[in-house]
């Protein structure tokens, strides 16, 4: 495993990863807004379908970072080819994607950041491994390609297996208002953690927490973010999580 972080010594190369996450990201915005009962090809529903696609390419972006310390442009170009066919079934158009960028929260974190932890991340996973989730759920999109690298450093450093799945949301302007996850994930959890990218307002954290809950009522929520706002620390919904896993010095 490479620890060295991603390289990105240049700007563009920082605007070149995003750009491919928003392709995913528009697609997040496909499954919050359509019939979950949608077909993208005859007899395959395309919610399920979709969020497979999310996930497949979020372990894809992990494995690179792990084995090679950064996305390489073979699995960029891999993701962009293998959506274009999917963006055209669904009509995403690149207005759709541009649209899926400025609905984001906060524009300038992204799962780039945590090329300055790399290092660290077995010490997280090690916390971690002392009282295990039964689910890894990572924050679409940002935080996807983070808790898919944790659950890589969980399984090959730690010989700890945790499925990781992926929750997306039903948005009001900018605002996450309701988690969307893929059938079944969730049903009969006693413990998840959540993988956000920074926690600045909880707003994310707050929904997610409640859309496992409606799904297994008593379920108990840790969280996990590259960063965390010091004054969210002592907020109502952090207050709620079981454990707070953070590289954030407090």
């Amino acid at each position: 495993m490479l620890e060295a972080g991603i390289d990105l010594r240049h700007y563009n190369e920082m605007l070149r990863y995003e750009s491919s996450m928003d392709e995913l990201r528009a697609i997040a915005l496909h499954i919050a807004d359509s019939d979950p009962k949608q077909e993208i090809f005859e007899g395959i529903k395309s919610t399920e379908y979709l969020f497979v696609l999310i996930k497949y390419y979020c372990r894809l972006f992990a494995e690179d970072i792990y084995e090679r310390g950064r996305v390489t442009d073979e699995k960029r170009d891999m993701l962009d080819s293998g959506l274009f066919t999917i963006k055209k079934a669904l009509g995403i158009t690149e207005e759709d994607i541009n649209q899926a960028h400025e609905n984001q929260l906060y524009k300038n974190s992204g799962f780039w950041e945590m090329r300055r932890y790399l290092g660290q991340f077995v010490d997280i996973a090690e916390d971690i491994s002392i009282d295990p989730p039964d689910l890894i759920v990572c924050a679409g999109i940002s935080g996807c390609v983070i808790g898919e690298y944790l659950g890589l450093v969980l399984e090959k450093r730690l010989n700890l297996n945790i499925l990781v799945t992926h929750m997306v949301f039903s948005r009001v302007e900018k605002e996450p208002v309701e988690g969307i996850l893929p059938q079944a994930a969730g049903i009969g959890i006693s413990k998840a953690l959540l993988v956000e990218d920074a926690v600045i307002e909880s707003r994310t954290s707050k929904v997610m927490m409640e859309t496992l809950s409606k799904i297994s009522p008593g379920i108990q929520c840790s969280l996990f973010a590259l960063e965390i706002e010091q004054n969210q620390l002592e907020g109502a919904i952090l207050l709620q999580m079981q454990k707070v896993f953070t590289f954030d010095e407090f």
